[in-house]
């Protein structure tokens, strides 16, 4: 079943954050990245999304910002610890050595900036349909036991894009009000 959102179809609302995702790999990080497929989630709580979509026995770091204004929502990249450093040290011309040694706020700072670069991107394709909206202030967060939830609403969305580079999982969230 294609679900619509705000009038945007699922299909293209994926094609938008896959065109994100790669473009600010290749251009920030000049790095490959695969989409590797996705999953919507109801806000039906018998049938309930994971509460992280990587893997809990690792540490995870996730960076999110939001978009408000004529639609609404919340986008949320999750990645591996080291994979967030190995980005971290792309982006900012560093070894994975140096990215370590100048501790986790380095990290946040990088990843902070990819997220909001990426939602965006996402947010820029939004305007160009006439749904003008601002971006939020990014936050991350770090641990391998947390749970973003949702508020159970038939009015959310929630779709997980599942991608990967060299390998590791790097995953896209996205959270939308349907109308």
């Amino acid at each position: 079943m294609d679900i619509e959102i705000a009038g945007i179809s699922e299909k293209i609302i994926q094609d938008m954050i896959v065109e994100s995702v790669e473009k600010v790999f290749k251009t920030m990080l000049s790095l490959d990245i695969s989409f590797t497929g996705s999953a919507s989630y109801s806000s039906d709580p018998s049938k309930p999304a994971p509460v992280c979509p990587i893997s809990r026995d690792k540490n995870i770091v996730a960076g999110s910002v939001g978009f408000i204004g004529t639609i609404n929502g919340v986008m949320y990249i999750y990645l591996e610890e080291a994979l967030a450093i190995k980005l971290t040290g792309s982006f900012l011309g560093m070894t994975e050595t140096e990215v370590t040694s100048n501790g986790h706020e380095t990290v946040n700072d990088a990843l902070g900036e990819l997220t909001n670069m990426t939602v965006g991107t996402f947010k820029n394709q939004l305007c160009d349909m006439g749904y003008n909206c601002r971006l939020t202030i990014p936050s991350i967060l770090r641990g391998n036991h947390f749970a973003v939830e949702t508020t159970v609403s038939s009015s959310i969305v929630r779709t997980s894009y599942r991608f990967q580079t060299g390998g590791v999982p790097y995953v896209v969230d996205l959270l939308m009000k349907k109308n």
